[in-house]
């Protein structure tokens, strides 16, 4: 029987407020009593363990595997139903469908479906930036100012830019992906006198200036960045590099780097930060960012590095 013939029973005899819980039950006999890929190797991640003397935050995870499997974010608070927690529009204007983030217009491409941007929408911000996330950008220490020009490199559909956008001095939007556009311009056009977009890969290299480009080249006749945001698929450590004139000038003085997509992100990126003088501290908690049969020890990976100066 599987999950779906399970929730399909329950919800002829149970209301629906109880499916979550259904599925979550059900999800943690799978895990228990299979012997599935999964299975094995959430047993070898915890005979690893087992000699070790673990903190609080490698316990949590330890705990949190054997209730809800192998999940990029294995925690309760990232166990929640989409549908009952983000509503979609269209905006007949625009003719883009769009979600309220902190009562403003987040836009998505008009080729989405409603469930599709639910999915992604609860992925990127209701699960990413939770406030227990390792993926969450900002804390209530490590926050923006309205001195701040920021950098966003990696914007995707601009939920961190739009959060912090009334409370910055000036934001840079890169993203390369063409499908963002479009609704980028949409959800940024209220702040169009403090916000750029540029289409662009932020990298080491320059390529025609659309193609790739750096931080250095790009704030070449700006005022730098105060503020680097990273988020790039695993080329963070590219981005600094190409960031590096910038960084030794002072300017830069903060910078919030994802440190997951590579199992050596997390010392790379710490080494890089620390010897341009830089307080480093990772975010709390681990995420699991592998296929079952690619996931090495130690297993988990810190979700982001703040670097303070």
């Amino acid at each position: 029987m599987t999950l779906e013939d399970v929730v399909e029973t329950i919800r002829k005899i149970t209301p629906t407020f109880a499916l979550p819980f259904a599925k979550r039950c059900w999800r943690h006999y799978q895990i228990l009593h299979s012997n599935t890929q999964e299975t094995l190797k959430i047993q070898e991640i915890h005979r690893y363990y087992k000699s070790k003397r673990c903190s609080s935050e490698i316990k949590e995870v330890l705990s949190g595997i054997r209730k809800y499997g192998l999940q990029p974010f294995p925690y309760i608070w990232a166990e929640q139903p989409v549908e009952s927690t983000i509503d979609v529009y269209f905006d007949d204007d625009k003719k883009l469908p769009f979600v309220f983030l902190d009562g403003k217009r987040l836009y998505y491409p008009r080729e989405m479906s409603s469930e599709d941007i639910q999915r992604y929408h609860y992925s990127v911000q209701m699960v990413e930036q939770h406030p227990s996330s390792p993926h969450r950008y900002l804390t209530d220490t490590f926050d923006v100012s309205d001195t701040d020009i920021v950098a966003d490199c990696g914007v995707a559909e601009g939920n961190f830019g739009l959060s912090v956008v009334d409370r910055v001095q000036k934001l840079y939007l890169f993203e390369p992906e063409e499908k963002w556009m479009e609704p980028l311009h949409a959800t940024f056009s209220p702040w169009k006198d403090k916000v750029e977009i540029v289409q662009t890969y932020i990298s080491d290299s320059i390529r025609g200036g659309s193609v790739s480009n750096t931080i250095d080249n790009y704030f070449s006749d700006k005022e730098p960045p105060t503020f680097l945001k990273l988020d790039v698929e695993g080329f963070e450590q590219r981005v600094l590099t190409g960031a590096t004139k910038s960084i030794e000038s002072g300017k830069v003085k903060k910078i919030v780097s994802c440190a997951y997509h590579y199992a050596d992100d997390e010392e790379i990126l710490g080494n890089f930060l620390h010897s341009h003088g830089y307080s480093v501290t990772p975010s709390h908690g681990y995420m699991i960012f592998s296929m079952y049969d690619e996931l090495k020890p130690p297993y988990f990976r810190r979700g982001l590095l703040r670097g303070t100066i």
